[in-house]
């Protein structure tokens, strides 16, 4: 019995900081593998901005970054807050978005209370944008609003319609 407990403590002291060094090399390899995945996305998406709407590879330029080259006005620190409206607005009620070019049409649910915020949000949005050009209208039960801009900005367009499609994706799994 000696011997075994002997032979158990001897082998308790070879494995116990092999088995340590083994662990670290495989967090070492890990993290080494994550940094290469990240730089190869980083570069992916710098040559083909494959995420340049949605930052899921978190490289490309910002959100305040692509407004302001478009032309906006809006302080960057306001811009992440007009975003969360239009989020809002469309998660409300937009039940179809159909985009062209530098036109987009987005159908809402009709309610007086959202008609009257998508007005009030089209009239804050042309203060700091105006090349935007909106048209609101009700028919029966639906409100469509259509968003146009010129062609050099029809990366506008784009902003704003990512923004309804992620609020409709969002909205459908409630």
């Amino acid at each position: 019995m000696v011997v075994g407990a002997g032979a158990a403590t001897t082998a308790a002291l070879i494995l116990e900081p092999l088995g340590a060094v083994l662990v670290a090399s495989g967090v070492l390899m890990a993290v080494v593998g994550y940094a290469r995945r990240r730089r190869r996305a980083a570069a992916s998406c710098e040559a083909t901005r494959a995420c340049a709407i949605d930052q899921s590879c978190g490289c490309g330029p910002t959100m305040q970054d692509r407004a302001a080259a478009v032309g906006c006005t809006l302080p960057p620190e306001d811009m992440s807050g007009r975003g969360d409206e239009f989020r809002r607005l469309f998660e409300r009620g937009l039940v179809r978005r159909e985009v062209t070019g530098t036109l987009a049409v987005w159908t809402f649910t009709w309610t007086p209370e959202l008609e009257r915020d998508a007005r009030a949000l089209a009239a804050m949005e042309q203060e700091c944008c105006s090349f935007w050009r909106f048209n609101l209208r009700r028919r029966g039960d639906e409100l469509r609003w259509e968003a146009t801009v010129p062609d050099e900005r029809v990366e506008a367009i784009t902003m704003l319609d990512s923004i309804a499609a992620s609020a409709m994706t969002s909205s459908s799994r409630a």
